[in-house]
């Protein structure tokens, strides 16, 4: 379901502001470009005045002036429910020195959109993954959150694999507490590089697991 965040709702939400970091991944849109779109990191910001991104020439048309050209900015926030976020806004300025800096004008609103159809919850479950393919090495780790329908895994800091998507793969949840032996059959769906926590992949289930409901991880 979308939901729409207006400015002054923004701007007195400590929390939706927080999700504004440094290092955000952001991808910009101009509006009259509906073919080109351009991923880049948020740089700063200040409440209520503008947003501060990297930006490539290439994304700029080639005559005319940059500035008030609108722009389409979406980012994907992974919590609970795993949400998109985007919201338009006008080019104020552009730095080229030292670094090549885009200030936007603050949003005054955001549409928010859930990407998963069920609440993850939090959780500690040892698990491992193995690649579908013939004769993958499974590797350990341990799932963060779940739900019926898909969880997050984090493997072990001793994994020095890179990050991957779209990977068919089978996942072994095992908990001698909750009597939890199960292999379940999924997809990795995207992969994230945290530098305390390490390397996560979010994925999908081919089928929803309904039992997982009823086994009180809340």
């Amino acid at each position: 379901m979308d939901s729409i965040i207006k400015r002054e709702q923004l701007l007195q939400d400590s929390q939706l502001l927080s999700q504004f970091k440094i290092g955000l991944k952001v991808e910009l849109q101009l509006l009259d470009s509906l073919s080109n779109r351009h991923m880049t990191k948020l740089v700063g910001m200040v409440p209520g005045k503008y947003v501060i991104v990297r930006f490539d020439e290439e994304m700029l048309p080639a005559e005319g002036e940059a500035r008030g050209l609108v722009v389409v900015c979406r980012y994907i926030i992974e919590d609970e429910m795993g949400d998109c976020f985007a919201f338009k806004s006008q080019i104020m300025q552009l730095v080229r020195h030292p670094d090549r800096l885009m200030f936007l004008t603050f949003p005054n609103e955001i549409h928010r959109r859930a990407l998963r159809s069920s609440k993850r919850v939090a959780i500690s479950l040892k698990a491992s993954i193995q690649p579908k393919k013939a004769k993958a090495k499974a590797l350990e780790g341990t799932v963060k959150d779940i739900s019926n329908s898909g969880c997050r895994f984090v493997f072990d800091a001793s994994y020095k694999g890179k990050k991957v998507n779209h990977m068919p793969i089978h996942i072994h949840l095992f908990d001698s507490k909750l009597g939890l032996d199960e292999a379940i059959s999924g997809e990795i769906k995207n992969s994230k590089y945290d530098s305390q926590e390490g390397l996560s992949v979010g994925i999908q289930f081919d089928q929803p697991q309904q039992y997982l409901d009823s086994l009180g991880l809340e």
